[in-house]
C-alpha cells in the first residue's frame, strides 16, 4: 500500500539499523544486548482443524487480497467478517459470481467499525444481490461443489474455489519464549501480535511504545 511504502522510506532516511531476512529466534533476541524489545510479529489466519479445510480448492482470503493467490470462478467465502464482506464485493466487481456462508445468524457481528461502515457494506451486497447464507455448517467440500447443512437439511452449491475468513490469531511465540528473560519494562508486544485489530490501532501502539 501507499501507506506500507511510504513508512518503509521513513525509516530508510532516519538513523535505523535493518536487518532484514533476520530470524528472531528466542537465543538471537535474548543474546543481542538490546535495552528494549519491542515485538510487532503480526497474527496468522486462522484455519480449522477439519479435513475439509484442506481441500485444493480451499485458499484464505488473506492471500487473495494480498495478491498472493487467486480465486478463480465460482467462489464461496466462509465467514461474515469485513474481509469476508469486502473480498465479496471485491471479486463480484470483477465478475465472479460469490457466496458468503456463514455459521451465525447475521454478518458483521464481531466488526469493529463504525454504525455507518455496516450499513454501507450492508447496502453494497444488497445492491449487488450477493448470496448470504446463514446458519449454515460445511459438511464436505469437493472439487466444483460445497455441501453444507442449514436448518438440519443437506445442501450443495457449486463452486470453484472456498475462501477461508475465521479472522486471525496473534503469533505470541516469541513472545511467550521472551517473557521470563525481559522484564515487562523492557518488552512490549503491539499491533497485531497483541491482538488482531486494525492499523490505526497498531500505529498507536507502536507510537507510545517507542
Amino acid at each position: 500500500s501507499a501507506y506500507a511504502d511510504w513508512l518503509a522510506r521513513q525509516v530508510g532516511q532516519a538513523d535505523i539499523e535493518t536487518r532484514l531476512r533476520f530470524r528472531a529466534t528466542p537465543e538471537a533476541v535474548a543474546g543481542g544486548a538490546f535495552d528494549r524489545v519491542i515485538l510487532a510479529a503480526g497474527a496468522r489466519p486462522l484455519r480449522p482443524a477439519l479435513p475439509w479445510a484442506e481441500a485444493p480448492n480451499v485458499r484464505q482470503v488473506l492471500d487473495i487480497l494480498l495478491g498472493r493467490a487467486e480465486a478463480p470462478g465460482r467462489v464461496v467465502i466462509l465467514g461474515g467478517g469485513l474481509a469476508a464482506c469486502e473480498t465479496a464485493l471485491h471479486l463480484h466487481r470483477r465478475g465472479q459470481a460469490v457466496t458468503i456462508l456463514i455459521r451465525g445468524e447475521d454478518i458483521l457481528r464481531r466488526a469493529e467499525h463504525c454504525r455507518n461502515n455496516d450499513m454501507k457494506l450492508r447496502d453494497m451486497l444488497r445492491a449487488r444481490q450477493i448470496p448470504i447464507l446463514c446458519g449454515a455448517a460445511v459438511a464436505e467440500i469437493s472439487p466444483g461443489q460445497i455441501r453444507y447443512i442449514q436448518a438440519g437439511a443437506v445442501h450443495q452449491l457449486a463452486c470453484d474455489t472456498v475462501l477461508l475468513a475465521f479472522g486471525l490469531e496473534s503469533r505470541r511465540e516469541l513472545a511467550e519464549a521472551l517473557t521470563g528473560q525481559f522484564s515487562p519494562e523492557h518488552l512490549a508486544v503491539i499491533g497485531d501480535a497483541r491482538q488482531p485489530g486494525n492499523i490505526f490501532r497498531a500505529v498507536q501502539e507502536g507510537f507510545h511504545a517507542g
